[in-house]
Protein backbone atom coordinates (compact mmCIF):
# COMPACT_ATOMS: atom_id res chain seq x y z
CA UNK A 1 0.00 0.00 0.00
CA UNK A 2 3.00 2.55 0.81
CA UNK A 3 4.47 1.89 -2.57
CA UNK A 4 1.55 2.55 -4.72
CA UNK A 5 0.65 5.61 -2.50
CA UNK A 6 4.46 6.65 -2.94
CA UNK A 7 4.17 6.14 -6.91
CA UNK A 8 0.85 7.36 -7.52
CA UNK A 9 2.02 10.77 -5.90
CA UNK A 10 5.04 10.55 -7.74
CA UNK A 11 3.95 9.78 -11.45
CA UNK A 12 0.60 11.75 -10.54
CA UNK A 13 -1.79 8.90 -11.53
CA UNK A 14 -2.62 5.12 -9.59
CA UNK A 15 0.44 2.66 -10.28
CA UNK A 16 -2.12 -0.38 -10.03
CA UNK A 17 -4.75 1.19 -12.91
CA UNK A 18 -3.99 -1.43 -15.02
CA UNK A 19 -5.48 -3.60 -11.87
CA UNK A 20 -8.09 -1.48 -11.03
CA UNK A 21 -11.90 -3.71 -11.16
CA UNK A 22 -13.92 -0.29 -10.82
CA UNK A 23 -12.10 0.97 -14.26
CA UNK A 24 -12.32 -2.21 -15.88
CA UNK A 25 -16.02 -2.18 -15.38
CA UNK A 26 -16.63 1.52 -17.14
CA UNK A 27 -14.34 0.61 -19.55
CA UNK A 28 -15.71 -3.43 -20.16
CA UNK A 29 -18.09 -2.17 -22.79
CA UNK A 30 -16.26 -0.01 -24.98
CA UNK A 31 -12.95 -2.44 -25.74
CA UNK A 32 -10.69 -0.38 -23.52
CA UNK A 33 -10.08 -2.46 -20.41
CA UNK A 34 -6.63 -3.80 -19.61
CA UNK A 35 -6.77 -7.65 -19.44
CA UNK A 36 -4.93 -6.88 -16.00
CA UNK A 37 -8.12 -5.22 -14.64
CA UNK A 38 -10.59 -7.55 -16.64
CA UNK A 39 -8.84 -10.62 -14.20
CA UNK A 40 -9.03 -8.53 -11.25
CA UNK A 41 -12.96 -7.86 -11.91
CA UNK A 42 -13.68 -11.39 -12.76
CA UNK A 43 -11.88 -12.34 -9.66
CA UNK A 44 -13.57 -9.82 -7.47
CA UNK A 45 -16.97 -10.90 -8.61
CA UNK A 46 -17.09 -14.64 -8.22
CA UNK A 47 -15.48 -13.55 -4.85
CA UNK A 48 -18.55 -11.31 -3.96
CA UNK A 49 -20.31 -14.52 -4.09
CA UNK A 50 -18.97 -15.92 -1.06
CA UNK A 51 -18.01 -12.68 1.10
CA UNK A 52 -19.38 -8.93 0.59
CA UNK A 53 -17.09 -6.37 0.12
CA UNK A 54 -13.72 -8.58 -0.95
CA UNK A 55 -12.09 -5.64 -2.73
CA UNK A 56 -13.27 -2.88 -0.58
CA UNK A 57 -12.24 -4.88 2.86
CA UNK A 58 -9.12 -6.20 1.34
CA UNK A 59 -7.63 -4.56 -1.45
CA UNK A 60 -8.70 -0.70 -2.53
CA UNK A 61 -5.54 1.28 -1.07
CA UNK A 62 -8.07 4.06 -0.84
CA UNK A 63 -10.48 2.34 2.09
CA UNK A 64 -6.98 1.26 3.53
CA UNK A 65 -5.69 5.01 3.55
CA UNK A 66 -9.33 6.42 4.92
CA UNK A 67 -9.19 3.46 7.83
CA UNK A 68 -6.02 4.91 9.06
CA UNK A 69 -7.26 7.98 9.06
CA UNK A 70 -10.54 7.38 11.00
CA UNK A 71 -8.26 6.17 13.94
CA UNK A 72 -7.52 9.82 14.78
CA UNK A 73 -11.39 10.49 15.28
CA UNK A 74 -13.20 10.85 18.04
CA UNK A 75 -16.45 9.91 16.91
CA UNK A 76 -17.31 6.45 16.57
CA UNK A 77 -19.66 3.50 17.31
CA UNK A 78 -19.50 3.05 21.07
CA UNK A 79 -20.97 0.28 22.93
CA UNK A 80 -22.40 0.25 26.37
CA UNK A 81 -21.12 -3.06 28.15
CA UNK A 82 -23.95 -2.79 30.94
CA UNK A 83 -26.79 -2.76 28.40
CA UNK A 84 -25.20 -4.87 25.56
CA UNK A 85 -27.09 -8.40 25.38
CA UNK A 86 -24.24 -9.96 23.46
CA UNK A 87 -26.76 -11.15 20.55
CA UNK A 88 -24.42 -10.17 17.98
CA UNK A 89 -27.44 -8.58 15.97
CA UNK A 90 -25.03 -5.66 15.61
CA UNK A 91 -21.65 -8.07 14.47
CA UNK A 92 -24.31 -10.07 11.84
CA UNK A 93 -25.49 -6.71 10.58
CA UNK A 94 -22.37 -5.30 9.66
CA UNK A 95 -21.01 -5.53 5.87
CA UNK A 96 -17.48 -5.64 6.83
CA UNK A 97 -17.76 -8.48 9.03
CA UNK A 98 -16.06 -6.08 12.20
CA UNK A 99 -16.91 -8.27 15.85
CA UNK A 100 -19.28 -5.13 16.88
CA UNK A 101 -20.49 -6.98 19.96
CA UNK A 102 -16.96 -7.22 22.11
CA UNK A 103 -15.53 -3.84 22.30
CA UNK A 104 -16.48 -0.96 24.03
CA UNK A 105 -15.68 1.44 20.84
CA UNK A 106 -15.14 -0.22 17.55
CA UNK A 107 -11.37 1.46 16.23
CA UNK A 108 -11.60 -1.46 13.19
CA UNK A 109 -9.99 0.12 10.09
CA UNK A 110 -12.34 -1.02 7.96
CA UNK A 111 -15.45 0.62 9.74
CA UNK A 112 -17.28 3.04 7.19
CA UNK A 113 -19.77 4.45 9.44
CA UNK A 114 -22.54 3.25 7.57
CA UNK A 115 -24.37 2.84 11.23
CA UNK A 116 -25.93 -0.79 9.50
CA UNK A 117 -24.97 -2.08 13.49
CA UNK A 118 -26.38 0.76 15.41
CA UNK A 119 -29.80 0.29 13.64
CA UNK A 120 -29.92 -3.49 13.90
CA UNK A 121 -29.31 -3.19 17.67
CA UNK A 122 -32.47 -3.86 19.61
CA UNK A 123 -31.10 -2.20 22.67
CA UNK A 124 -31.70 1.63 23.11
CA UNK A 125 -28.74 3.07 23.97
CA UNK A 126 -26.07 0.54 23.85
CA UNK A 127 -24.70 1.42 20.59
CA UNK A 128 -24.16 4.72 19.86
CA UNK A 129 -22.30 7.05 17.58
CA UNK A 130 -20.40 9.72 19.87
CA UNK A 131 -17.25 11.10 20.57
CA UNK A 132 -17.73 10.25 24.27
CA UNK A 133 -17.47 6.72 26.20
CA UNK A 134 -21.12 5.22 26.07
CA UNK A 135 -22.40 5.49 29.77
CA UNK A 136 -25.88 4.79 28.96
CA UNK A 137 -27.03 2.50 32.49
CA UNK A 138 -30.87 0.98 30.85
CA UNK A 139 -34.15 2.14 30.41
CA UNK A 140 -34.65 4.16 26.75
CA UNK A 141 -32.17 6.97 26.35
CA UNK A 142 -33.92 10.41 27.32
CA UNK A 143 -35.56 12.60 24.65
CA UNK A 144 -32.54 15.08 24.92
CA UNK A 145 -30.03 12.70 23.83
CA UNK A 146 -31.98 11.56 21.10
CA UNK A 147 -32.50 14.86 19.68
CA UNK A 148 -29.23 15.25 19.94
CA UNK A 149 -28.26 12.27 18.12
CA UNK A 150 -30.53 13.48 15.24
CA UNK A 151 -28.54 16.57 14.91
CA UNK A 152 -25.38 15.34 15.18
CA UNK A 153 -26.40 13.56 12.04
CA UNK A 154 -27.65 16.23 10.07
CA UNK A 155 -24.24 18.79 11.13
CA UNK A 156 -22.48 15.18 9.80
CA UNK A 157 -23.89 15.56 6.77
CA UNK A 158 -23.86 19.19 6.16
CA UNK A 159 -20.16 19.48 6.92
CA UNK A 160 -19.76 16.74 4.54
CA UNK A 161 -21.15 18.55 1.89
CA UNK A 162 -19.04 21.59 2.83
CA UNK A 163 -15.68 19.22 2.61
CA UNK A 164 -17.02 17.72 -0.42
CA UNK A 165 -17.78 21.11 -2.33
CA UNK A 166 -15.29 23.58 -0.81
CA UNK A 167 -12.16 22.53 -2.70
CA UNK A 168 -13.93 22.63 -5.86
CA UNK A 169 -15.42 26.08 -5.46
CA UNK A 170 -12.61 27.19 -4.19
CA UNK A 171 -10.48 25.84 -7.27
CA UNK A 172 -13.05 27.11 -9.39
CA UNK A 173 -13.08 30.86 -8.10
CA UNK A 174 -9.08 30.82 -8.05
CA UNK A 175 -8.53 29.92 -11.73
CA UNK A 176 -7.21 26.34 -10.80
CA UNK A 177 -9.32 23.82 -12.20
CA UNK A 178 -10.96 24.22 -15.10
CA UNK A 179 -13.71 21.71 -16.19
CA UNK A 180 -12.78 20.07 -19.23
CA UNK A 181 -15.99 21.39 -21.65
CA UNK A 182 -14.26 24.99 -20.33
CA UNK A 183 -10.85 23.77 -20.29
CA UNK A 184 -11.44 22.32 -24.07
CA UNK A 185 -12.12 25.89 -25.34
CA UNK A 186 -10.59 28.46 -23.16
CA UNK A 187 -8.24 30.84 -25.01
CA UNK A 188 -5.56 30.62 -22.58
CA UNK A 189 -1.77 30.34 -22.13
CA UNK A 190 -0.57 27.53 -19.63
CA UNK A 191 2.37 27.19 -17.58
CA UNK A 192 3.62 23.40 -17.19
CA UNK A 193 2.47 23.27 -13.90
CA UNK A 194 -0.66 23.71 -15.06
CA UNK A 195 -1.24 21.25 -16.86
CA UNK A 196 -4.35 19.29 -15.51
CA UNK A 197 -5.58 15.38 -15.96
CA UNK A 198 -9.01 16.73 -16.99
CA UNK A 199 -7.66 18.63 -19.99
CA UNK A 200 -8.18 17.32 -23.20
CA UNK A 201 -4.86 16.72 -25.38
CA UNK A 202 -6.38 19.58 -27.92
CA UNK A 203 -6.90 21.89 -24.71
CA UNK A 204 -3.09 20.84 -23.89
CA UNK A 205 -1.91 21.65 -27.30
CA UNK A 206 -4.22 25.36 -27.27
CA UNK A 207 -2.97 26.55 -24.42
CA UNK A 208 0.67 25.81 -25.45
CA UNK A 209 0.11 27.94 -28.56
CA UNK A 210 0.45 24.69 -30.91
CA UNK A 211 -1.31 22.14 -33.72
CA UNK A 212 -2.94 19.48 -32.02
CA UNK A 213 -0.57 17.11 -34.39
CA UNK A 214 2.61 19.06 -32.82
CA UNK A 215 1.83 18.13 -29.65
CA UNK A 216 1.40 14.40 -30.48
CA UNK A 217 4.64 14.24 -32.70
CA UNK A 218 6.13 15.71 -29.60
CA UNK A 219 4.71 13.15 -27.56
CA UNK A 220 5.76 10.70 -30.18
CA UNK A 221 2.15 9.63 -30.55
CA UNK A 222 0.02 8.81 -33.49
CA UNK A 223 -1.02 11.96 -35.55
CA UNK A 224 -4.30 10.30 -36.13
CA UNK A 225 -5.09 9.84 -32.32
CA UNK A 226 -7.97 11.70 -30.82
CA UNK A 227 -7.38 14.98 -29.96
CA UNK A 228 -10.46 15.10 -27.72
CA UNK A 229 -9.15 12.56 -25.01
CA UNK A 230 -8.78 13.29 -21.68
CA UNK A 231 -4.82 12.99 -20.46
CA UNK A 232 -5.55 10.92 -17.79
CA UNK A 233 -7.79 8.34 -20.46
CA UNK A 234 -4.82 8.49 -22.75
CA UNK A 235 -2.85 5.82 -21.00
CA UNK A 236 -6.01 3.04 -21.59
CA UNK A 237 -4.52 2.74 -24.93
CA UNK A 238 -1.92 -0.40 -24.60
CA UNK A 239 0.02 1.93 -27.06
CA UNK A 240 0.73 5.04 -24.27
CA UNK A 241 1.15 3.24 -20.86
CA UNK A 242 3.29 5.45 -20.68
CA UNK A 243 2.19 8.59 -21.27
CA UNK A 244 0.93 9.79 -18.04
CA UNK A 245 0.23 13.52 -17.02
CA UNK A 246 3.85 13.77 -15.23
CA UNK A 247 5.33 12.41 -18.34
CA UNK A 248 3.64 14.87 -20.58
CA UNK A 249 4.23 17.86 -18.10
CA UNK A 250 8.17 16.50 -18.65
CA UNK A 251 8.13 16.81 -22.35
CA UNK A 252 6.71 19.86 -22.44
CA UNK A 253 9.54 21.48 -19.68
CA UNK A 254 12.22 19.66 -21.65
CA UNK A 255 11.17 21.37 -25.20
CA UNK A 256 10.88 24.47 -23.02
CA UNK A 257 7.51 24.89 -24.80
CA UNK A 258 5.98 25.95 -21.47
CA UNK A 259 8.52 29.09 -21.24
Amino acid sequence: LAIVLVQTIRSVALVSATLNPSRAMFHVWFGGALPGGLAALALILVGSLFVERPWCRWVCPFGAVQGTLSLAAPWTIRRSATDCPGCRRCTRACPMGIDVHTPTAVRDTRCVRCMECVDACRVDGALTYSARRNTHTGGRSPASDIAARGIAARGIAAAALVLFFAPVVIARATGAYLPPRIAATAPVTLAVEDVSPTMTVDAVAEGFAMTTGELLALLEMDPDFDGATRLFDIEDDERYEHITVAHVRSVLAESAVGE
